[in-house]
Protein backbone atom coordinates (compact mmCIF):
# COMPACT_ATOMS: atom_id res chain seq x y z
CA UNK A 1 0.00 0.00 0.00
CA UNK A 2 1.29 3.74 -0.73
CA UNK A 3 0.78 6.39 1.77
CA UNK A 4 0.16 9.87 0.36
CA UNK A 5 2.22 11.44 3.11
CA UNK A 6 3.89 13.19 0.52
CA UNK A 7 1.55 13.80 -2.43
CA UNK A 8 -1.56 16.41 -2.01
CA UNK A 9 -3.35 15.70 -4.93
CA UNK A 10 -5.04 18.48 -6.29
CA UNK A 11 -8.29 20.44 -5.66
CA UNK A 12 -10.67 22.21 -6.93
CA UNK A 13 -13.81 23.40 -4.93
CA UNK A 14 -17.15 23.89 -6.22
CA UNK A 15 -20.01 25.06 -4.63
CA UNK A 16 -17.88 24.61 -1.02
CA UNK A 17 -17.66 21.17 -1.58
CA UNK A 18 -14.06 19.75 -1.91
CA UNK A 19 -13.42 17.54 -5.55
CA UNK A 20 -9.76 15.99 -6.95
CA UNK A 21 -9.13 18.27 -9.70
CA UNK A 22 -8.00 17.15 -13.39
CA UNK A 23 -4.65 15.97 -13.15
CA UNK A 24 -5.11 13.74 -9.44
CA UNK A 25 -3.36 10.47 -9.61
CA UNK A 26 -6.52 8.90 -8.22
CA UNK A 27 -4.99 5.39 -8.20
CA UNK A 28 -2.61 6.44 -6.08
CA UNK A 29 -5.56 8.07 -3.59
CA UNK A 30 -7.56 4.87 -3.89
CA UNK A 31 -4.17 2.59 -2.64
CA UNK A 32 -3.21 5.03 0.28
CA UNK A 33 -4.51 4.22 3.71
CA UNK A 34 -6.11 7.17 4.41
CA UNK A 35 -10.07 7.42 4.12
CA UNK A 36 -9.95 11.02 3.72
CA UNK A 37 -8.73 10.29 0.09
CA UNK A 38 -11.12 7.39 -0.46
CA UNK A 39 -13.96 10.11 0.34
CA UNK A 40 -12.82 11.88 -2.35
CA UNK A 41 -12.21 9.67 -4.99
CA UNK A 42 -16.14 9.06 -4.24
CA UNK A 43 -17.10 12.31 -4.15
CA UNK A 44 -15.27 12.91 -7.26
CA UNK A 45 -16.90 10.18 -9.21
CA UNK A 46 -20.47 11.26 -7.75
CA UNK A 47 -20.30 14.90 -8.80
CA UNK A 48 -18.77 13.65 -12.51
CA UNK A 49 -22.24 11.87 -12.94
CA UNK A 50 -24.37 14.12 -11.58
CA UNK A 51 -22.80 16.82 -14.01
CA UNK A 52 -22.94 13.96 -16.99
CA UNK A 53 -26.79 13.98 -15.80
CA UNK A 54 -27.33 17.59 -16.09
CA UNK A 55 -25.14 17.95 -19.62
CA UNK A 56 -27.63 15.03 -21.01
CA UNK A 57 -31.19 17.34 -19.78
CA UNK A 58 -29.05 20.72 -20.78
CA UNK A 59 -28.63 19.76 -24.38
CA UNK A 60 -31.05 22.27 -25.47
CA UNK A 61 -29.05 25.24 -23.63
CA UNK A 62 -25.60 25.81 -25.07
CA UNK A 63 -24.53 28.31 -22.68
CA UNK A 64 -25.67 26.14 -19.86
CA UNK A 65 -24.03 22.54 -21.94
CA UNK A 66 -20.38 25.62 -22.08
CA UNK A 67 -20.98 26.25 -18.22
CA UNK A 68 -21.32 22.23 -17.44
CA UNK A 69 -18.08 21.06 -19.71
CA UNK A 70 -16.17 23.44 -17.92
CA UNK A 71 -17.19 22.03 -14.34
CA UNK A 72 -16.97 18.75 -15.67
CA UNK A 73 -13.32 19.28 -17.41
CA UNK A 74 -11.89 21.27 -14.05
CA UNK A 75 -12.46 17.52 -12.02
CA UNK A 76 -10.07 14.27 -12.24
CA UNK A 77 -11.16 11.56 -14.25
CA UNK A 78 -12.25 8.89 -12.00
CA UNK A 79 -14.08 5.80 -13.32
CA UNK A 80 -16.31 3.22 -11.71
CA UNK A 81 -13.80 0.40 -10.94
CA UNK A 82 -11.89 3.19 -9.11
CA UNK A 83 -15.40 4.72 -7.42
CA UNK A 84 -15.61 0.70 -6.21
CA UNK A 85 -12.46 -0.18 -5.25
CA UNK A 86 -12.35 3.02 -2.66
CA UNK A 87 -15.93 2.09 -1.58
CA UNK A 88 -14.66 -0.96 -0.59
CA UNK A 89 -11.49 0.48 1.13
CA UNK A 90 -13.84 2.53 3.04
CA UNK A 91 -16.21 -0.54 3.70
CA UNK A 92 -13.51 -2.45 5.28
CA UNK A 93 -12.38 0.39 7.13
CA UNK A 94 -15.35 1.08 8.81
CA UNK A 95 -16.38 -2.80 9.78
CA UNK A 96 -12.65 -2.84 11.07
CA UNK A 97 -13.71 0.16 13.40
CA UNK A 98 -16.88 -1.51 14.02
CA UNK A 99 -15.27 -4.52 16.00
CA UNK A 100 -12.75 -2.38 17.58
CA UNK A 101 -15.70 -0.18 19.22
CA UNK A 102 -17.51 -3.63 20.09
CA UNK A 103 -14.84 -4.58 22.19
CA UNK A 104 -14.71 -1.22 23.69
CA UNK A 105 -18.16 -0.94 24.12
CA UNK A 106 -17.89 -4.67 25.99
CA UNK A 107 -14.82 -3.52 27.85
CA UNK A 108 -17.31 0.00 29.40
CA UNK A 109 -19.61 -2.87 30.63
CA UNK A 110 -22.30 -2.57 27.65
CA UNK A 111 -24.36 -5.30 27.34
CA UNK A 112 -25.40 -7.00 24.00
CA UNK A 113 -28.55 -5.66 24.33
CA UNK A 114 -26.91 -2.19 24.31
CA UNK A 115 -24.69 -3.19 21.18
CA UNK A 116 -28.06 -4.55 19.30
CA UNK A 117 -29.80 -1.56 19.44
CA UNK A 118 -27.03 0.83 18.72
CA UNK A 119 -26.70 -1.56 15.86
CA UNK A 120 -30.19 -1.96 15.32
CA UNK A 121 -30.11 -5.87 15.40
CA UNK A 122 -30.99 -8.04 18.23
CA UNK A 123 -28.99 -8.66 21.62
CA UNK A 124 -28.04 -12.17 20.20
CA UNK A 125 -27.38 -10.76 16.73
CA UNK A 126 -24.64 -8.83 18.20
CA UNK A 127 -23.26 -11.62 20.09
CA UNK A 128 -22.99 -14.02 17.43
CA UNK A 129 -21.27 -10.41 15.52
CA UNK A 130 -19.15 -10.44 17.70
CA UNK A 131 -17.86 -14.14 17.92
CA UNK A 132 -18.12 -14.98 14.05
CA UNK A 133 -15.81 -11.95 13.33
CA UNK A 134 -13.86 -10.85 16.59
CA UNK A 135 -13.52 -14.35 18.73
CA UNK A 136 -13.10 -16.34 16.17
CA UNK A 137 -11.96 -14.27 13.05
CA UNK A 138 -10.44 -16.89 11.00
CA UNK A 139 -14.06 -18.37 10.47
CA UNK A 140 -14.88 -14.59 9.39
CA UNK A 141 -14.51 -13.75 5.26
CA UNK A 142 -14.68 -9.93 5.77
CA UNK A 143 -12.34 -9.38 9.00
CA UNK A 144 -9.03 -7.72 7.90
CA UNK A 145 -6.27 -7.93 10.75
CA UNK A 146 -5.96 -4.67 12.34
Amino acid sequence: MTTTDSYHPPLTTQLGRQYLAAGADVDRLVDSDLDSDWLLVLETYRERKLLRFRLDRAAEDSEKVAKLTAERAELAEVGALQALRAAKRLLDDLLVQRQRLMIDARDEGASWADIGAVLDVSRQAAHELYHRQIKNPWTATRVRKP
